[in-house]
């Protein structure tokens, strides 16, 4: 048996990019009965409030207003979605994933979470939808199989937001910094956005050593020492770390609400009041 916990966000383009090749590699493993997986929660904006703004702004922001070099960084994330048959909207709302989150582990609760993950994730990246309101994350629960009247009561109360803080705390205090994070049984982990063949050789290492390790569950205890196997040696073989990317998060204070735009100027500017590091690597 391995169980695999991945941090994500839903407005995280890597996390975007990654599902889907780890989806293949469990698939491809022949062991995809044995192995179960958890999306743990990480806001990519944990400042950002309930009115959305162009995640184009938040890219513009990180390059100083400059259009062209913003414009280069998505069209080059639109290619790799559309080189794995994925829609990319390159402009796409940005708000508080807070109740996604909390939607996100009641779908997990109802053996529904990779469904809701990824019809989220189609709609706001794929498609540019505002994923944040009640009524639609009400539907896109019910669609993924969370019952109608279940999610709906999430909505209305605060269920599950001690559950996404306790996510977000364990990331924090081990020092994970970025999204998507993902670790194999306890013991491996993988920075970023690998390639499908990277989570296929991290799934077969970590069955072969006999999958979970009883001694650091729970997830608490396992981040810690996946973390520091990763710091010491990167994951996946030589050369297939060119493919990785990711998506730093800041501590707070190195965050506002949402990127300012200087008077006048139309482009977001300074470098101080970012929500994130925008570090999308492709090494």
């Amino acid at each position: 048996m391995l169980h695999i916990d991945i941090w994500a966000d839903f407005a995280c383009p890597a996390c975007y990019l990654a599902k889907p090749r780890i989806d293949q590699a469990i698939a491809a493993s022949g062991h995809a009965d044995a192995i179960t997986v958890t999306y743990r929660s990480l806001e990519l904006f944990p400042d950002a409030g309930a009115e959305p703004f162009d995640s184009f702004e938040h890219v513009l922001h990180k390059f100083g207003g400059d259009q062209a070099q913003a414009a280069r960084l998505e069209e080059h994330m639109a290619a790799l979605a559309r080189a794995q048959g994925q829609p990319y909207a390159i402009h796409h709302p940005v708000a508080s994933s807070f109740d996604a989150h909390r939607m996100l582990h009641l779908a997990a609760e109802h053996g529904a979470a990779s469904e809701f993950m990824d019809a989220v994730q189609c709609d706001l990246l794929g498609e540019g939808v505002n994923v944040y309101t009640a009524a639609y994350l009400a539907n896109a629960a019910t669609r993924a199989g969370v019952p109608a009247a279940r999610a709906k009561a999430l909505l209305a109360g605060d269920e599950y937001a001690n559950a996404v803080r306790a996510d977000e705390k364990a990331a924090r205090e081990a020092g994970v910094t970025a999204v998507p994070f993902t670790i194999l049984g306890g013991r491996l982990a993988i920075p970023g956005a690998a390639t499908a063949d990277a989570y296929a050789d991290a799934i077969s290492q970590a069955l072969s050593t006999g999958g979970e390790d009883p001694g650091v569950r729970p997830v608490e205890a396992a981040l810690p020492r996946a973390l520091a196997v990763v710091r010491g040696r990167p994951a996946g073989r030589r050369g297939q770390q060119r493919d990785r990317m990711e998506l730093r998060v800041l501590p707070k204070r190195h965050r506002s609400t949402r990127p300012r735009r200087p008077s006048g100027a139309g482009a977001p500017g300074g470098s101080g009041d970012s929500h994130v590091a925008h570090g999308v690597h492709t090494n």
